[in-house]
């Protein structure tokens, strides 16, 4: 596992083997729940959203490990090799 160096980016976690280590984390901008409608029109120099959006920050860690516990009915999503 290469491990970046800890920064104003990134936060400490525990990982599935109970050890801690440095994960990076991002800002994400989700749609809230009161967005009835999401809409983006793009133009030449110009961008309307409909939705309203909200900046959450999330904690970015290689789920491979999980790969077997990982189920797109349960998670949304599955890894695939």
């Amino acid at each position: 596992m290469c491990r970046a160096p800890f920064s104003a980016n990134m936060v400490n976690a525990a990982s599935p083997s109970t050890t801690s280590y440095d994960v990076p984390a991002a800002t994400l901008s989700f749609i809230t729940p009161s967005s009835n409608f999401n809409r983006r029109y793009v133009a030449p120099n110009e961008e309307i959203n409909t939705g309203v959006y909200e900046d959450k920050t999330v904690v970015i860690r290689d789920a491979r490990p999980e790969q077997g516990k990982l189920t797109l009915e349960k998670n949304r999503f599955k890894l695939i090799d």
